[in-house]
């Protein structure tokens, strides 16, 4: 609620160029601390003459000099900036360490060079800092592996919204459990199936999908004008707007007493991998993902297995004999034979795990999941496929270092 007044505040008045004023103070204050380390911002180089040992180019600079220089080409096709790409902040590094007072007079030439053949750009090109620069930044680029934050903290939402009911066996059915759900959140396999509990609230639905000549609900019942009636008590209509629908779901129960409820859990906290012994001396793999639930269960100070709250590992129930090797959470990289490039390594950041699929992807990768598909690469199955691989478990330190992280 806090959070949501804060948004409905009405911005004041000059808050853009407050904020670029106090972000270059602060660049001010950071060029005045690493000037500790160098003697200062600048030095004495003849009377009356400083040079700068400490720039501080701005963005508008940086992204002439990317473009003069043609560095959007090293990660991408067109003339535009890849922010699809990690390494797009290694070439504006890059820039900044070569964006000195050189450059600047360069850049100013190239401008200068523009005005006088009357071209609507400031520049085409600016000349290079030394031969070769393009071909030396790609191969700096290109080995390059990102290294990423990873949060293992145990915190989101333990489970679902919806609340199912207790198991039921009615009207013929196998054993399944109920929830309360909107017309508009219905699917054609509902009706299909028959898995509306109130046959009198689904022959309505029938009816009106008829009457409109559409048979998605979903689509039918978007517009609340379109939703059917029923009779209810003393013959008078009543809108219907959700029903009783039955679900093949296995919920978790929690809670105790009256605040008792079934759920579904929302999301997986990490897997566990794990060897078994094979009957020539080598092994099998196999992983089991830990909800984040359970994570929570078995983390809270107090939880059985832990005496006075210190950490314990969160592992699921193992087969007898299981080794583990070591557990994967989103973030977290392995280094693997590239399954779309067989005979090639490379190194991958988890980006889903589930029951029966590892989804992982190249470090480099910005983009989000739903634009990445064709280059996600799913590791289906139970984790074998992870040995076949030869896969371990790797961390990218800051310099881009990787090092074993287990297994």
């Amino acid at each position: 609620q806090k959070k949501l007044q804060r948004f409905s505040e009405p911005v004041e008045e000059g808050f853009p160029n407050r904020h670029l004023e106090e972000t270059r103070y602060i660049g001010r204050l950071a060029c005045d601390y690493v000037g500790l380390l160098y003697g200062g911002r600048a030095e004495d180089v003849g009377e009356a003459t400083r040079r700068q040992r400490i720039i501080t180019p701005s963005g508008g600079l940086t992204a002439w000099l990317r473009r003069g220089w043609g560095l959007d080409a090293v990660l991408s096709d067109d003339d535009g900036k890849n922010r699809d790409d990690h390494r797009h902040h290694a070439i504006d590094a890059i820039v900044v360490g070569c964006a000195d007072q050189a450059a600047i007079k360069r850049l100013s030439d190239a401008a200068e060079r523009m005005e006088k053949v009357q071209k609507e750009r400031p520049f085409d090109s600016v000349n290079h800092p030394w031969d070769g620069f393009i071909e030396n930044v790609a191969e700096a680029i290109e080995p390059i592996i990102v290294s990423r934050r990873v949060s293992k903290k145990v915190s989101g939402g333990l489970h679902k919204d919806t609340i199912y009911s207790k198991p039921h066996r009615s009207n013929g059915r196998a054993e399944h459990h109920r929830t309360r759900t909107g017309l508009a959140n219905l699917t054609a396999a509902d009706l299909a199936k028959g898995n509306i509990i109130d046959k009198r609230a689904e022959a309505a639905i029938r009816s009106k999908l008829n009457e409109l000549g559409e048979s998605n609900p979903a689509k039918a019942f978007k517009d609340p004008a379109n939703l059917p009636t029923v009779r209810g008590p003393g013959g008078k209509p009543i809108t219907l707007r959700r029903v009783r629908v039955a679900e093949s779901v296995k919920p978790r129960t929690i809670g105790r007493g009256p605040s008792v409820r079934r759920v579904k859990s929302e999301s997986n906290y990490h897997t566990v991998v794990y060897e078994m012994p094979g009957a020539g001396g080598g092994g099998t793999w196999a992983h089991a993902v830990v909800p984040l639930l359970d994570a929570a269960t078995i983390a809270k100070p107090g939880a059985p297995g832990r005496e006075d709250g210190p950490a314990v590992p969160i592992h699921p129930p193992l087969p007898n004999g299981a080794r583990v090797l070591f557990t994967l959470t989103n973030g977290e990289c392995l280094e693997m034979e590239d399954p779309k490039q067989p005979g090639m390594r490379d190194v991958f950041r988890v980006r889903q795990i589930s029951d029966g699929e590892i989804l992982v992807v190249r470090t480099t990768d910005n983009r989000a999941s739903a634009v990445s598909g064709k280059d996600r690469i799913r590791i289906k199955g139970k984790g074998d496929k992870l040995r076949q691989l030869g896969a371990r478990k790797v961390r990218v330190t800051l310099l881009g270092e990787v090092v074993n992280a287990g297994g």
